[in-house]
């Protein structure tokens, strides 16, 4: 399973009730939409969770304490660096991250460094079906 340490896309968030009372900051927990629901892991983990299968379906990495993507990519790395780790990524302009299938990795503007690197579970977001299904946690 892909995943960040111990928390694996597409794991149920069950699992992760004892780190959730512990490392959870309350004010920094958010419901985004109506079904999904972000955890704040002591300002290093963002976990995301579908709230009607209650599984894990996105990570973002926001320190360099939580390690590193398995080609070594980390928080604080030059974007030209990552760039030729993983030559795949490509821009984008609206969203401004470099990003590819099931990775994106956001950038300071300011020095071109990694921020954040977040991974996730793909689905197509242009179909209304498949956006109702992912919503409705069939998946």
């Amino acid at each position: 399973m892909i995943g960040v340490g111990k928390y694996k896309l597409n794991s149920c968030i069950k699992e992760y009730y004892n780190d959730i009372k512990k490392y959870s900051i309350e004010k920094d927990m958010l419901l985004i939409g109506e079904f999904i629901i972000r955890y704040n892991i002591n300002n290093k983990l963002y976990l995301f969770f579908n709230i009607n299968n209650g599984k894990l379906f996105k990570i973002s990495i926001l320190n360099n304490d939580i390690g590193q993507m398995e080609n070594g990519i980390c928080i604080g790395m030059h974007i030209n660096e990552v760039l030729r780790i993983e030559p795949q990524l490509t821009y984008d302009d609206f969203e401004e991250i470099y990003s590819m299938k099931g990775v994106a990795i956001e950038t300071n503007p300011c020095n071109d460094t990694v921020e954040c690197i977040t991974i996730y579970i793909e689905y197509n977001e242009d179909l209304q079906d498949e956006c109702e299904k992912f919503e409705k946690g069939e998946w």
